[in-house]
C-alpha cells in the first residue's frame, strides 16, 4: 500500500495544472442542467443527425480520436470523443500507465480510488477525450480469466465501493465514464457465445452490486457485454437494460454496446442506446453502425421502430453532454497536458 500511495502521490503532482477541475453537475431530482435545452435540440435535429449519435465512428488513423460522434455544428452540438482505458487512458501517444485496478482494490482505500480516477479524468480531458470506457467492474469468478487485472475483486461490496469512488474521481475532472461489462462477463474464453445461466440471488448478490454502486454514484454511461445472460444476449436483454437498470436503479445515462456486441436493430427497444462496432464494406472500408446506422433508419422509415425510440436514446446522450457542460456556449476548458 505504501508503494501504491507513493506512486499515486507522484502522479497527482505531475497531473496538477493551472485549469480548475470541472465537477459534473449533480445527478438527482434537482438537476441543475436544462433538460428543456436538450429537448429543444432533439426536436431540431434531422433523423440523419439523430442516427449519427447512436453509433460510434471509428478512425484508424487518428491517435486521439479513434472513437467519435460528429456532433451537429449548426445546432452548437460539439463532436464527442471516446477512449478505452480501465488501467489508463488508451491513446496512441505517451500516457500514464496506471497500476492495475485489481491492485487498487487490494488497498481497500476509497480515497485512493478517487485520486486514481482524478488522474484518469485529468489526463483523458487533456487528451481531448470526453468519455472513457471504464471502469470494468465484473466480479472475479474465473481465476484464469484474461482480464481479471482490469477489474477489482471477487468481493461485490469492495468492487462497488472502489468503483463508485473511482467514477466520482474521473467525473470530477469533466470526463464521462462507461461502467462495463454489463453483466456477467467474467471470462474471455468464448465470451461471444457463452450463455451465463445465473439464478436471481447470485446475480443480485455477486455480480450486480459492482454496477449498481457506480451507477448510483452518477456514472454517465454503461457498456453492455458480449455473453448471453439466461438465454438472451446482454445487449438485447430487456431485463438487464430496462427493468433493472432504468426502472429499479433509476439510471439516467445511456447504454452503449461492447465492440460488436449489438445483435439486432431491435436491441434499441430492449434498452440499448448506442452501438459500438463496424461492418466492413466490399472494398475493405469501414461502415459504422451495422444495426444502428442505415438499418435503423430503414426500420424507422418503414414504421417497424418508432422515431420516438431514437429520440429517447439521443436525449439520454445529449443530457449527459449537457450535464458536463459540453453544450454550453462557453464549454469547460480542457486542462493542459503536462505529463
Amino acid at each position: 500500500m505504501r508503494i501504491l500511495g507513493g506512486l499515486f502521490g507522484i502522479m497527482m503532482v505531475l497531473s496538477a495544472g493551472s485549469t480548475a477541475a470541472v465537477e459534473a453537475r449533480p445527478a438527482g431530482p434537482e438537476e441543475s442542467w436544462d433538460d428543456r435545452k436538450v429537448h429543444r435540440l432533439v426536436t431540431q435535429m434531422t433523423v440523419e443527425e439523430k442516427l449519427s449519435f447512436v453509433y460510434w465512428n471509428y478512425n484508424l488513423d487518428d491517435p486521439l480520436e479513434k472513437l467519435w460522434l460528429p456532433g451537429v455544428p449548426r445546432l452548437g452540438i460539439p463532436q464527442l470523443s471516446g477512449t478505452d482505458g480501465p488501467a489508463g487512458v488508451t491513446i496512441s501517444r505517451p500516457a500514464v500507465a496506471m497500476p492495475a485496478p485489481v491492485a487498487l482494490a487490494s488497498t481497500f482505500d476509497e480515497d485512493l480510488a478517487r485520486k486514481y480516477g482524478e488522474v484518469l479524468g485529468r489526463e483523458g480531458r487533456a487528451a481531448r477525450q470526453d468519455v472513457i470506457l471504464g471502469p470494468m467492474v465484473n466480479n472475479i469468478r474465473v481465476p484464469q480469466a484474461g482480464r481479471n487485472f482490469e477489474t477489482f475483486s471477487e468481493d461485490p461490496l469492495l468492487t462497488g465501493r472502489i468503483a463508485a469512488s473511482q467514477v466520482r474521481g474521473v467525473q470530477s475532472q469533466g470526463l464521462m465514464t462507461s461502467v462495463k461489462h454489463y453483466a456477467a462477463n467474467t471470462q474471455e474464453t468464448d465470451r461471444y457465445t457463452t450463455d451465463v445461466d445465473i439464478d436471481e440471488r447470485t446475480l443480485r448478490e455477486i455480480e450486480l452490486p459492482g454496477f449498481e454502486a457506480p451507477i448510483r454514484a452518477g456514472a454517465s454511461s454503461v457498456m453492455c457485454a458480449y455473453p448471453k445472460v439466461n438465454g438472451t444476449f446482454a445487449c438485447s436483454n430487456e431485463t438487464l437494460l430496462t427493468s433493472i437498470l432504468r426502472e429499479q436503479w433509476d439510471f439516467e445515462g445511456w447504454v452503449m454496446s461492447d465492440w460488436g456486441a449489438a445483435h439486432a436493430t431491435e436491441d434499441i427497444e430492449a434498452g440499448l442506446d448506442q452501438e459500438m462496432g463496424v461492418d466492413v464494406n466490399p472494398d475493405g472500408s469501414l461502415a459504422p453502425g451495422k444495426f444502428f446506422g442505415d438499418a435503423l433508419g430503414r426500420a424507422i422509415e418503414e414504421g417497424r421502430i418508432p422515431e420516438s425510440r431514437l429520440d429517447t436514446s439521443v436525449t439520454r446522450i445529449l443530457t449527459q453532454m449537457e450535464r458536463f457542460g459540453l453544450l454550453d456556449a462557453d464549454p469547460p476548458a480542457r486542462p493542459e497536458r503536462d505529463v
